[in-house]
C-alpha cells in the first residue's frame, strides 16, 4: 500500500529566522528563497565567478624546503613525475619535509606522497596531468591517481596553487553541446534524455584516474588549494581516518561524467569544511564499498554545484555508515538545469545507515530537495544477499526554491519480506516548486515500485534507461514527499508549495 504524506500548504508569508541569515533573497509566493548570483562561461562548463580569495592562501608551512627544481623539474619537461618523487623521497627519508611548487605549471604524470611530507603548490603554480593523448604515448603512465599516496601518515597537500587533471581530454563529446535551460513545460522523460545527452563519458580505455587518491592513510591535511577539472573522481579518501579537507575549491567541467567533487569511502573521522565544489557528477559523497565501515564524518559550510547529487550517501553501501553530520550548506546550479537530489540517503548493497543529522540547508534550482532510498541491489556483493537499513536520521531547517520533483522516502520489498526506512524526523521543510508547465504521466503507476536498479530520484518515477529510451514510465502520484515501506516518519512543519497550475491537484 502506497503512503501519502499529509502535506500541509502554507502560501501565505512564511517569517523563519535561519532563512534570512544566509544570502540577499527575494521573496517568491510569500517564501524568501536563497540566490546566488553565479554564471556560467560561454560554454556551459564551470563557473566564471568563484571567490577564489575566499578560500585559496599561500601561507608558507613550516620544515624543511625540497624545491623540485633542485631536483630536475622544469617546466618544459613532458613529465616532471621522476623529478617531483625525487624531491618527495628526498623529504620523507629524511624524516619529513615540505615539497615546493612554484614558478608556473609543471606537467607530470602520478605524483606519490610519502610519510611526513608536505606538498606545497604555491598559488599562481600548477601540477598539470599528462592529458589522454599524451598518457596513451607515455612509458610512464597515470596509476592510482594524479596525486596519490598509499599506507602513508602525516601527509598535506595546500599552498593555494592548482592541481589540473586535463579531464575533459579523456571524455567523448557529448550529443549535445547547448545549455541544458530549465524547461518549461516540465516533462521528467524529457529532462532524463536531455540531461543524458549533454554528459562528456568517458573515451574507451581512456586511462583516466583520480585526481587525488589518498588509500590507507592517517593523519591527512588537504587545505587552500584548487582542484581542477578531474577526468574521474576529484578527491577520493579511501580507508583512511583523521583526515582534514578545508577551504579547497573544486572547479571542474560540469559536463564530464564521473567526476564526483570529494568522495570519503570506508573512513572515519574525517571534517569537511568551508570547501566550493563545481562538479558534473555527485558534490560531497560517502560510500562503504572498502575495507571499513564508515563514521564520524562531519561536513559544514559548503558550497555545492553538482549535476547529480549535492550531498549522497551512496550508491556503493555495503559496510555500515554511521555518525555522519552535513550542517549550514548551500546547494545551487546556477543557469541551466541537470541533476537529482539536494540530498540523498541511500543503501541498496547492504549497509546499515543510521544516526545521521542534517541541518540548516539551502538551495537552489535542485531538481528533487532529498531522497531517501533503502534498495536491493547488492553490486559486489559475495555469499548472502542481505538488505540493510536506514534509521535515525534527524533533518531540520531546509530550505529549496526552483524545485522540479517531489522528495521520496522509499523502503524496499525483497523476496517476499518488507524493508522499511525507520525512525526519520523531518522539521522546517520549505519546498518552493519552479513556475512552469507540467506534462504528467500517472497511468502507469505501479503499486510496488523496483527497489534493486540503481537509486536516483529519477529511477522512482521510471526504472531504467535502455539506448536513450525510457522503459517503464511514469510520474509520481504527488508534490510533496512520496512514501513506501516507512515506520515511524516524524513530520513536523512541513511545507510544500507547488506550481501554481498544479495547487489543486495537492492530495491531503
Amino acid at each position: 500500500m502506497i503512503k501519502k504524506i499529509i502535506a500541509i500548504i502554507i502560501i501565505s508569508c512564511i517569517s523563519i529566522a535561519f532563512l534570512s541569515a544566509c544570502y540577499d533573497a527575494t521573496p517568491y509566493r510569500g517564501v524568501q528563497l536563497p540566490r546566488y548570483d553565479y554564471t556560467l562561461d560561454e560554454l556551459g562548463e564551470h563557473i566564471t565567478n568563484i571567490p577564489f580569495d575566499e578560500y585559496l592562501y599561500n601561507d608558507a608551512p613550516a620544515g624543511s624546503i625540497f624545491d623540485i627544481t633542485d631536483f630536475g623539474a622544469a617546466l618544459a619537461s613532458a613529465d616532471n613525475s621522476g623529478y617531483i618523487n625525487a624531491a618527495i623521497d628526498a623529504a620523507s627519508d629524511s624524516g619529513g619535509g615540505v615539497v615546493k611548487i612554484s614558478g608556473g605549471a609543471y606537467t607530470t604524470s602520478t605524483v606519490i606522497l610519502k610519510d611526513n611530507v608536505v606538498l606545497w603548490i604555491e598559488r599562481g603554480s600548477a601540477l598539470v596531468s599528462l592529458d589522454y593523448a599524451q598518457n596513451k604515448a607515455s612509458d610512464n603512465k597515470l596509476s592510482g591517481g594524479v596525486i596519490y599516496a598509499e599506507c602513508a601518515s602525516n601527509i598535506a597537500i595546500i599552498g593555494g596553487g592548482r592541481i589540473d587533471g586535463r579531464g575533459g581530454s579523456f571524455c567523448e563529446e557529448p550529443a549535445k553541446t547547448e545549455k541544458f535551460l530549465p524547461m518549461n513545460p516540465f516533462s521528467l522523460k524529457k529532462y532524463v534524455l536531455e540531461h543524458r545527452s549533454r554528459i562528456k563519458f568517458e573515451k574507451k580505455n581512456s586511462g583516466r584516474v583520480n585526481l587525488v587518491n589518498i588509500v590507507d592513510c592517517s593523519g591527512v591535511v588537504i587545505k587552500g588549494v584548487e582542484l581542477f577539472e578531474s577526468a574521474c573522481w576529484t578527491l577520493c579518501v579511501k580507508d583512511s581516518e583523521f583526515v582534514e579537507i578545508k577551504d579547497i575549491v573544486i572547479n571542474n567541467d560540469i559536463g564530464v561524467a564521473n567526476s564526483d567533487g570529494i568522495d570519503i569511502v570506508s573512513s572515519s573521522n574525517v571534517m569537511i569544511e568551508h570547501c566550493f565544489v563545481v562538479t558534473g557528477d555527485d558534490g560531497i559523497c560517502i560510500k562503504s564499498n572498502g575495507k571499513n565501515n564508515v563514521s564520524d564524518i562531519s561536513i559544514t559550510k559548503c558550497t555545492v554545484m553538482s549535476l547529480a547529487n549535492c550531498f549522497k550517501i551512496g550508491t556503493e553501501t555495503k559496510k555500515d555508515i554511521t555518525r555522519i553530520t552535513l550542517t549550514d550548506c548551500d546547494f545551487f546550479k546556477a543557469e541551466i538545469t541537470g541533476g537529482y537530489s539536494g540530498i540523498a540517503i541511500e543503501s541498496c548493497d547492504g549497509a546499515n545507515v543510521s544516526e545521521l543529522t542534517v541541518s540548516n540547508i539551502r538551495m537552489s534550482n535542485i531538481t528533487s530537495p532529498l531522497l531517501i532510498w533503502l534498495g536491493a541491489r547488492f553490486m559486489g556483493v559475495d555469499g548472502e544477499k542481505i538488505v540493510g537499513s536506514i534509521s535515525n536520521i534527524t533533518i531540520t531547517d531546509i530550505i529549496a526554491g526552483g524545485v522540479d520533483l517531489p522528495s521520496a522516502i522509499v523502503g524496499v520489498e525483497y523476496r517476499n519480506a518488507v524493508y522499511k526506512v525507520k525512525d526519520i524526523s523531518i522539521q522546517n521543510f520549505y519546498i518552493v516548486y519552479r513556475e512552469a508547465e507540467q506534462e504528467l504521466d500517472i497511468s502507469n503507476f505501479p503499486n510496488e515500485i523496483s527497489m534493486t536498479g540503481y537509486p536516483e530520484i529519477t529511477r522512482v518515477s521510471h526504472i531504467y534507461i535502455i539506448n536513450h529510451e525510457l522503459s517503464s514510465y511514469w510520474d509520481l502520484p504527488n508534490y510533496g514527499i512520496f512514501r513506501q515501506h516507512t515506520e515511524n516518519i516524524e513530520l513536523l512543519n512541513i511545507n510544500i508549495i507547488p506550481r501554481s497550475l498544479d495547487e489543486e491537484r495537492i492530495s491531503y
